[in-house]
Order: C-alpha cells, then sequence, then structure tokens
C-alpha cells in the first residue's frame, strides 16, 4: 500500500518501502553518523583548538567564543592543550589533524621551539590560523594582540572580541583560502 503526502500542498505517493524504512529509523531513533559520512565525503565541519591551557581567562573567553561563532556555521571544536610544551603541542596538533578537522586554530605557538618546517607543511594541507605568534609562514593566517590588547588579557571582551576575529579568518582560510595578518590593539 502506498501512502499520500502533501509536499507543499503537492500529492506525493511514497512507495511501501520507504514507509518501513521512515518507520523503522523513527522507531529506533536511528541517528546517522556524522564521522562516517564526513570521511566519506571527505570534508569536515570540525575544527582543532591547540591553547596552552585554559587557566587564564583571556584564552578560556577566546575559546568560548570561536566555539560560539563557529557554532553558528554548525561547525564543531576538538579541544586541546599543550601547555607550553613543544612536544605536547606538536602530539596535540598531529591528534588534531588526525581527525580529520577542517582547519586548525593555534594559541602561543611553541614555533621557534618545534622542527623548522613541521608548520609550514602542516599550512600547506590544512588551513592554520595562529594567535599570538609570528612564525614567517605564507600559508598561514595570523591574529596578535598588540600592546595594550596583550596587557588587558585578563579582559573577558577582548578575549571574546580576539575569538570572533580568529572565528572569522579560520572560516576565511577554509572557504576561500585566504591568509591575512591581523593586529587588535
Amino acid at each position: 500500500m502506498n501512502e499520500i503526502f502533501k509536499v507543499n500542498d503537492i500529492p506525493v505517493r511514497l512507495s511501501d518501502a520507504f514507509v518501513a524504512v521512515s518507520a523503522a529509523i523513527e522507531k529506533l531513533h536511528y541517528v546517522p553518523n556524522v564521522q562516517a559520512r564526513e570521511l566519506n565525503r571527505r570534508s569536515s565541519h570540525i575544527i582543532g583548538v591547540a591553547v596552552p591551557g585554559l587557566g587564564d581567562i583571556f584564552l578560556a573567553e577566546m575559546v568560548d567564543s570561536i566555539e560560539a561563532a563557529m557554532g553558528k556555521e554548525r561547525y564543531a571544536m576538538l579541544l586541546g592543550c599543550t601547555r607550553n610544551d613543544p612536544g605536547q603541542e606538536q602530539e596535540c596538533l598531529r591528534l588534531l589533524c588526525a581527525r580529520n578537522v577542517a582547519g586548525l586554530i593555534v594559541a602561543s605557538p611553541q614555533t621557534g621551539r618545534l622542527p623548522k618546517d613541521f608548520y609550514r607543511e602542516m599550512a600547506e594541507r590544512i588551513p592554520l590560523v595562529f594567535v599570538n605568534g609570528q612564525p614567517d609562514i605564507e600559508a598561514a593566517s595570523y591574529v596578535n594582540a598588540a600592546g595594550d590588547a596583550l596587557q588587558a588579557a585578563a579582559s573577558r571582551k577582548k578575549g571574546s572580541l580576539l575569538g570572533q576575529k580568529v572565528a572569522e579568518l579560520l572560516l576565511d582560510k577554509i572557504r576561500y583560502g585566504t591568509s591575512k595578518r591581523v593586529i587588535l590593539d
């Protein structure tokens, strides 16, 4: 037996198989596996964020603001803490990349203490935004809180504004491949 539904006031006849599958999906509360779909498409809506830690209110507000801005664009966020340790930072970023992230945000990177080409090779494969770091990598975007902004690191407003700008730069990098350098005063 075929059921008839109206879609935009147009009668649509659904096959018995479609009706049975739809009923099974509803009965079992089936939820599609987003990771499997993204793996199949070779793209994701997950971003990776690496920070030294969350004890600093400035970084915590920045991360919260990034998550809110990216969430509006239907991106989820994976967070890793590097503890200002170059080895931990390297491992954290490798793990985030292994999870097929669409882009990376790295706060206070340990670029001077990592192998020279580590970030350069990463930036060629994946959109990358640095926060308060200045490695000379053409393919990456940068946001630096200069002078007064860095001095006011405890300011929630500054962390929030910085997070919004970082999210904006990462979305531009993901969508258009554009790299920018921004200094916030």
